[in-house]
Parts: C-alpha cells; structure tokens; sequence
C-alpha cells in the first residue's frame, strides 16, 4: 500500500511529466507479471537445489515456503 502512496505522491508531484508516468506504469505492470510467474519460478528452483544440493536442502526449503505462506496468513502481532 505503501508503494502505492509514493507513487501517487510522485504523480501529483509531478504532474507535467509523461516520462515518471510511463516508468511508474511500467514498474506496476512488471510487478504485476512476475509476482504471477513466482510460484512456478520456485518450483524450478527447488529443482535445481534438488540436483546440486540433494532432497535435504530442497525440505529446508519447502519448509521455509510453509511457514513464509503460514504468517502472511496471520494478522497483526502473531505474524512475523
């Protein structure tokens, strides 16, 4: 949310400017793209660590997904 405030102060800031527009859509819009891409990118990482570290580091790393998943679902004091 806070992202969003900036850039909107940015905005009204600089009103005359279509460059800072264009990058601020940009950068939303790229964001936007990758943070669907994130679950499939992980996976293909914990393939990757599977085949250079073996099965042991892969867990650590579920593990770490499960409890990073766990406290965003938390609300207020009991998140990380």
């Amino acid at each position: 949310m806070s992202v969003l405030h900036f850039g909107w102060v940015l905005l009204r800031k600089f009103s005359n400017c279509p460059l800072l527009h264009f990058a601020l859509l940009f950068i939303l819009v790229t964001s936007v793209v990758f943070a669907d891409r994130l679950p499939s990118q992980f996976n293909v990482f914990l393939e990757k660590m599977n085949l250079q570290f073996g099965p042991t580091r892969v867990a650590i790393a579920r593990n770490w997904q499960t409890m990073l998943v766990q406290s965003q679902n938390q609300t207020g004091n009991k998140s990380i």
